[in-house]
């Protein structure tokens, strides 16, 4: 059966077994409940880089030229040694031998010839004294003319020039650059051994050679080439 209500203001009774209202005015209504974030996760893993492309293989002919390329070069290394060890031993062999040591004194006693002969062969001089000698003939009137200079840095004392190995002329000094015109008919002649004149050479003479003497050696050239 269903409870009669009553009248206004006649309380109303709760069921049994109901919960009872709560009390104090007006209940206010429950927020709703945000749900909390749920916790990020782990990152994703790291994505790996791609592994390198392998390496392609040589070719035929590469693989060919390059152990061809070594066997060469084993072959010239083992060939070069070989000579190197029996030069080496050849080398060795010879030096043990006591030729060795005639061969290495012939070789020294060779290059100091040829040291000292091209020495001598610079400082050599075919006129050490310096003379200097020019003849001049003269048509006009006939005459003959020696030039006699002393290019050397030194004087010639006690002088003899002396003409085809007859007529001479004498000086006591000339010194050095000193240059002496001589006339062939007037300065030459044959003296005895007072210095005595004899006679002396015509103007024309052939002029053969001409010799110098004096405290510093001797000089003679010849005049008809």
């Amino acid at each position: 059966m269903t409870p009669a209500s009553g009248g206004p203001g006649a309380a109303v009774r709760s069921t049994p077994g109901a919960p009872a209202a709560p009390r104090g005015g007006p209940t206010r209504p429950e927020a709703a409940r945000t749900p909390a974030p749920a916790a990020p996760s782990e990152p994703a893993a790291r994505a790996r880089p791609a592994a390198p492309p392998e390496p392609r293989r040589p070719s035929a002919l590469a693989r060919g030229l390059s152990a061809a390329a070594g066997a060469l070069v084993r072959g010239s290394s083992r060939l070069f040694g070989r000579v190197k060890t029996r030069g080496a031993t050849a080398v060795g062999d010879f030096r043990a031998r006591p030729e060795h040591s005639r061969w290495r004194a012939y070789a020294l006693g060779c290059y100091g010839l040829i040291v000292a002969a091209t020495l001598a062969g610079q400082l050599y001089s075919s006129n050490p004294l310096g003379v200097y000698v020019k003849v001049q003939h003269v048509d006009l009137p006939v005459s003959t003319l020696i030039f006699v200079r002393n290019d050397s840095r030194f004087a010639w004392k006690h002088a003899r020039i002396v003409v085809n190995g007859i007529y001479s002329h004498s000086r006591d000094e000339i010194a050095a650059g000193e240059s002496l015109p001589l006339d062939l008919d007037k300065a030459f002649a044959v003296k005895d051994g007072s210095g005595k004149i004899l006679r002396r050479p015509p103007k024309n003479l052939p002029l053969q050679s001409l010799a110098l003497d004096c405290d510093r050696g001797r000089y003679e050239t010849e005049l008809n080439r």
